[in-house]
Protein backbone atom coordinates (compact mmCIF):
# COMPACT_ATOMS: atom_id res chain seq x y z
CA UNK A 1 0.00 0.00 0.00
CA UNK A 2 2.85 2.42 0.80
CA UNK A 3 4.29 2.01 -2.73
CA UNK A 4 0.88 2.69 -4.27
CA UNK A 5 0.56 5.85 -2.19
CA UNK A 6 4.04 6.94 -3.30
CA UNK A 7 3.06 6.41 -6.94
CA UNK A 8 -0.09 8.46 -6.41
CA UNK A 9 1.93 11.31 -4.89
CA UNK A 10 4.24 11.38 -7.93
CA UNK A 11 1.35 11.18 -10.39
CA UNK A 12 -0.53 14.06 -8.79
CA UNK A 13 2.59 16.24 -8.76
CA UNK A 14 2.82 16.08 -12.55
CA UNK A 15 -0.74 17.34 -13.08
CA UNK A 16 0.36 20.97 -12.70
CA UNK A 17 2.19 20.70 -16.03
CA UNK A 18 -1.05 20.01 -17.93
CA UNK A 19 -3.15 22.91 -19.18
CA UNK A 20 -5.98 23.40 -21.65
CA UNK A 21 -5.06 23.26 -25.33
CA UNK A 22 -2.12 20.91 -24.85
CA UNK A 23 -1.15 17.67 -26.53
CA UNK A 24 -0.06 15.32 -23.73
CA UNK A 25 2.10 12.26 -24.36
CA UNK A 26 1.42 9.28 -22.14
CA UNK A 27 4.04 6.67 -21.33
CA UNK A 28 3.22 3.25 -19.93
CA UNK A 29 3.35 1.42 -16.63
CA UNK A 30 1.62 1.30 -13.28
CA UNK A 31 2.41 4.88 -12.21
CA UNK A 32 1.24 6.24 -15.56
CA UNK A 33 -2.00 4.29 -15.15
CA UNK A 34 -2.55 6.17 -11.89
CA UNK A 35 -1.68 9.44 -13.62
CA UNK A 36 -4.23 8.80 -16.39
CA UNK A 37 -6.98 8.23 -13.84
CA UNK A 38 -6.00 11.42 -12.00
CA UNK A 39 -5.71 13.33 -15.28
CA UNK A 40 -9.23 12.35 -16.29
CA UNK A 41 -10.56 13.69 -12.97
CA UNK A 42 -8.63 16.93 -13.52
CA UNK A 43 -9.98 17.29 -17.07
CA UNK A 44 -13.53 17.00 -15.79
CA UNK A 45 -12.94 19.25 -12.77
CA UNK A 46 -11.25 22.06 -14.73
CA UNK A 47 -13.05 21.49 -18.07
CA UNK A 48 -9.70 21.09 -19.80
CA UNK A 49 -9.48 20.65 -23.57
CA UNK A 50 -6.53 18.35 -24.17
CA UNK A 51 -5.50 15.58 -26.52
CA UNK A 52 -3.41 12.58 -25.46
CA UNK A 53 -0.91 10.47 -27.40
CA UNK A 54 -0.70 6.90 -26.01
CA UNK A 55 2.51 4.87 -26.11
CA UNK A 56 0.85 1.45 -26.00
CA UNK A 57 -2.44 -0.33 -26.55
CA UNK A 58 -2.75 -0.66 -22.78
CA UNK A 59 -2.63 3.13 -22.41
CA UNK A 60 -4.84 3.65 -25.47
CA UNK A 61 -7.62 1.56 -23.92
CA UNK A 62 -7.25 3.23 -20.53
CA UNK A 63 -7.42 6.69 -22.12
CA UNK A 64 -10.60 5.74 -23.98
CA UNK A 65 -12.13 4.29 -20.81
CA UNK A 66 -11.48 7.60 -19.05
CA UNK A 67 -13.08 9.65 -21.81
CA UNK A 68 -9.88 11.34 -22.97
CA UNK A 69 -9.49 12.54 -26.56
CA UNK A 70 -6.92 10.26 -28.19
CA UNK A 71 -4.68 11.17 -31.10
CA UNK A 72 -1.79 9.39 -32.81
CA UNK A 73 1.68 10.92 -33.34
CA UNK A 74 1.05 11.56 -37.04
CA UNK A 75 -2.02 13.63 -36.11
CA UNK A 76 0.03 16.30 -34.30
CA UNK A 77 3.05 18.49 -34.98
CA UNK A 78 4.47 18.37 -31.48
CA UNK A 79 3.78 17.02 -27.99
CA UNK A 80 3.62 19.81 -25.40
CA UNK A 81 4.41 17.61 -22.42
CA UNK A 82 4.95 13.87 -21.95
CA UNK A 83 4.43 12.04 -18.67
CA UNK A 84 6.16 8.69 -18.30
CA UNK A 85 7.32 6.19 -15.72
CA UNK A 86 10.66 4.42 -15.30
CA UNK A 87 12.12 1.16 -14.07
CA UNK A 88 15.33 2.81 -12.84
CA UNK A 89 16.45 6.44 -12.47
CA UNK A 90 20.05 7.51 -11.90
CA UNK A 91 21.24 10.87 -10.45
CA UNK A 92 21.45 12.43 -13.94
CA UNK A 93 17.86 11.29 -14.59
CA UNK A 94 18.99 8.73 -17.13
CA UNK A 95 16.49 5.90 -17.21
CA UNK A 96 15.94 2.22 -17.80
CA UNK A 97 12.52 1.69 -19.34
CA UNK A 98 10.69 -1.08 -21.13
CA UNK A 99 9.38 -3.28 -18.35
CA UNK A 100 6.04 -3.11 -20.13
CA UNK A 101 7.63 -3.68 -23.57
CA UNK A 102 6.60 -0.22 -24.84
CA UNK A 103 10.10 1.32 -24.98
CA UNK A 104 10.15 2.17 -28.70
CA UNK A 105 6.94 4.20 -28.68
CA UNK A 106 7.81 5.70 -25.30
CA UNK A 107 11.13 6.95 -26.66
CA UNK A 108 9.50 8.42 -29.77
CA UNK A 109 7.04 10.35 -27.61
CA UNK A 110 9.86 11.45 -25.28
CA UNK A 111 11.77 12.98 -28.19
CA UNK A 112 8.64 14.58 -29.65
CA UNK A 113 7.87 16.33 -26.37
CA UNK A 114 8.83 19.89 -25.48
CA UNK A 115 9.00 18.74 -21.86
CA UNK A 116 9.52 15.15 -20.70
CA UNK A 117 8.49 14.43 -17.12
CA UNK A 118 9.12 11.17 -15.27
CA UNK A 119 6.97 10.00 -12.38
CA UNK A 120 8.01 7.12 -10.14
CA UNK A 121 8.13 5.88 -6.58
CA UNK A 122 11.29 6.05 -4.49
CA UNK A 123 12.26 2.40 -5.12
CA UNK A 124 13.22 3.29 -8.70
CA UNK A 125 16.18 5.47 -7.66
CA UNK A 126 19.65 3.97 -8.20
CA UNK A 127 23.22 5.25 -8.24
CA UNK A 128 23.94 3.55 -11.58
CA UNK A 129 21.61 2.05 -14.15
CA UNK A 130 21.54 -1.73 -14.10
CA UNK A 131 21.79 -2.07 -10.33
CA UNK A 132 18.35 -3.66 -10.00
CA UNK A 133 16.91 -4.19 -13.46
CA UNK A 134 17.92 -5.69 -16.77
CA UNK A 135 17.94 -3.50 -19.89
CA UNK A 136 15.08 -4.27 -22.31
CA UNK A 137 16.09 -4.33 -25.97
CA UNK A 138 13.45 -4.48 -28.70
CA UNK A 139 14.71 -6.67 -31.55
CA UNK A 140 13.40 -7.84 -34.90
CA UNK A 141 12.28 -11.48 -35.03
CA UNK A 142 14.21 -11.76 -38.32
CA UNK A 143 17.68 -13.20 -37.44
CA UNK A 144 16.98 -12.72 -33.73
CA UNK A 145 19.52 -15.39 -32.78
CA UNK A 146 22.29 -13.46 -34.56
CA UNK A 147 21.25 -10.20 -32.87
CA UNK A 148 21.18 -11.88 -29.46
CA UNK A 149 24.64 -13.36 -30.04
CA UNK A 150 26.02 -9.82 -30.40
CA UNK A 151 24.10 -8.52 -27.39
CA UNK A 152 25.83 -11.19 -25.31
CA UNK A 153 29.01 -9.13 -25.56
CA UNK A 154 27.49 -6.94 -22.84
CA UNK A 155 25.98 -9.58 -20.55
CA UNK A 156 23.48 -12.39 -20.21
CA UNK A 157 20.51 -12.17 -22.58
CA UNK A 158 17.05 -13.69 -22.16
CA UNK A 159 14.16 -13.49 -24.60
CA UNK A 160 11.23 -12.29 -22.52
CA UNK A 161 8.44 -14.83 -22.31
CA UNK A 162 4.75 -14.05 -21.81
CA UNK A 163 3.43 -14.93 -18.35
CA UNK A 164 -0.34 -14.50 -18.61
CA UNK A 165 -2.80 -15.14 -21.43
CA UNK A 166 -0.26 -16.23 -24.05
CA UNK A 167 2.19 -19.05 -24.69
CA UNK A 168 5.60 -18.10 -26.04
CA UNK A 169 7.56 -14.86 -26.18
CA UNK A 170 6.31 -11.36 -25.47
CA UNK A 171 5.43 -9.63 -28.75
CA UNK A 172 5.55 -5.84 -28.66
CA UNK A 173 2.87 -3.57 -30.11
CA UNK A 174 5.23 -3.25 -33.09
CA UNK A 175 5.45 -7.02 -33.68
CA UNK A 176 8.96 -7.43 -32.27
CA UNK A 177 10.65 -9.43 -29.50
CA UNK A 178 12.08 -8.19 -26.21
CA UNK A 179 15.57 -9.31 -25.19
CA UNK A 180 16.37 -8.57 -21.55
CA UNK A 181 20.05 -7.74 -21.19
CA UNK A 182 21.54 -8.33 -17.73
CA UNK A 183 24.54 -6.06 -17.19
CA UNK A 184 26.76 -4.90 -14.37
CA UNK A 185 25.95 -1.36 -13.13
CA UNK A 186 26.62 1.01 -16.01
CA UNK A 187 29.13 3.86 -15.67
CA UNK A 188 28.43 5.47 -19.07
CA UNK A 189 24.82 4.76 -20.11
CA UNK A 190 24.91 7.16 -23.07
CA UNK A 191 27.79 5.16 -24.60
CA UNK A 192 26.08 1.82 -23.99
CA UNK A 193 22.85 3.17 -25.51
CA UNK A 194 24.67 4.16 -28.72
CA UNK A 195 26.63 0.91 -28.96
CA UNK A 196 23.61 -1.36 -28.57
CA UNK A 197 21.64 0.60 -31.16
CA UNK A 198 24.42 -0.01 -33.71
CA UNK A 199 23.77 -3.77 -33.68
CA UNK A 200 21.75 -4.77 -36.77
CA UNK A 201 18.40 -6.15 -35.67
CA UNK A 202 18.13 -3.89 -32.63
CA UNK A 203 15.08 -1.67 -33.04
CA UNK A 204 15.47 0.28 -29.79
CA UNK A 205 17.11 -0.02 -26.38
CA UNK A 206 15.48 0.80 -23.06
CA UNK A 207 18.18 3.24 -21.95
CA UNK A 208 16.97 6.85 -22.04
CA UNK A 209 19.80 9.38 -21.64
CA UNK A 210 19.69 13.16 -21.66
CA UNK A 211 15.96 13.43 -22.31
CA UNK A 212 14.37 13.87 -18.85
CA UNK A 213 13.57 17.44 -17.81
CA UNK A 214 11.98 16.77 -14.41
CA UNK A 215 11.37 13.72 -12.26
CA UNK A 216 8.79 13.55 -9.50
CA UNK A 217 9.70 10.88 -6.97
CA UNK A 218 6.88 9.82 -4.71
CA UNK A 219 7.26 8.88 -1.07
CA UNK A 220 4.59 7.89 1.42
CA UNK A 221 4.66 11.35 3.02
CA UNK A 222 5.33 13.54 -0.01
CA UNK A 223 7.10 14.01 -3.31
CA UNK A 224 10.51 15.29 -4.39
CA UNK A 225 11.13 17.19 -7.61
CA UNK A 226 14.47 16.32 -9.22
CA UNK A 227 16.34 18.02 -12.04
CA UNK A 228 19.18 16.32 -13.96
CA UNK A 229 22.45 16.40 -12.02
CA UNK A 230 25.33 17.61 -14.15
Amino acid sequence: MSIEKAKLMAARAALKHVSSGQVVGLGSGSTVEIFINELAKEVRRRSLKIQVIPSSYQVLLLAYENGLEVKMPNDVEIVDVAIDGADEIDPKLNLIKGGGAALLREKIIAYMAKKYIVIADYTKLVNRLGEKRSIPVEILPFAWRWTVSHLKKYGKVEIRMAKVGKVGPVITDNGNLIADLHVKPVDAPEILEREIKRIPGVVEVGIFTGVTDIAYIGYVDGVKELAPRQ
